[in-house]
């Protein structure tokens, strides 16, 4: 990644998110850094299994806490800040995990840009194949929409 930007001064900064995931038999094992959400849907439940490396969480803890409304968190300007990304320099923050999987369980690895939509939404869609679920996103037509991409795995009854 540093190479590649070290030639464009306007790409100075940037870097990439990544969540990957193994599926062996009934159990998943995945690695991810950044933002990008990996999520579970089991018996019509969305779950994220990993972690979010943004200040959103920071944010969040904020409205609990009773120092921001959550309309204020929904638009506070640092939110979207990553925390880590993957930029050529060593890996601070790195989430591995492992869980087992039901039968019909379902599995969404996707581009923070799915995050557009809510997590009913999310949970819908995923039903339907996951051009459907990219579809949704960019159905919303946000400014500045971040890019979305989704690979969707499924675990036979």
């Amino acid at each position: 990644m540093r190479q590649g930007t070290e030639s464009k001064p306007d790409l100075d900064g940037m870097g990439a998110t990544v969540v990957a995931a193994q599926v062996r038999g009934d159990e998943v094992r995945w690695i991810s850094v950044g933002d990008s959400p990996f999520y579970l849907v089991t018996q019509g439940k969305l779950e994220r299994l990993n972690a979010d490396h943004s200040m959103a969480p920071q944010i969040d803890a904020l409205v609990e806490r009773g120092m921001l409304t959550a309309e204020e968190a929904e638009h506070h300007p640092g939110r979207h800040t990553l925390r880590e990304a993957v930029m050529g320099d060593p890996l601070t923050l790195i989430d591995k995990g492992s869980r087992r999987l039901g039968a019909g369980d379902r599995l969404l690895l996707c581009s923070d840009g799915v995050q557009t939509l809510t997590v009913e939404q999310i949970t819908a869609q995923s039903e339907r194949p996951a051009s459907a679920l990219v579809e949704a996103v960019l159905a919303v037509a946000k400014d500045h929409q971040d890019n979305v991409t989704v690979v969707k795995l499924e675990r036979s009854a």
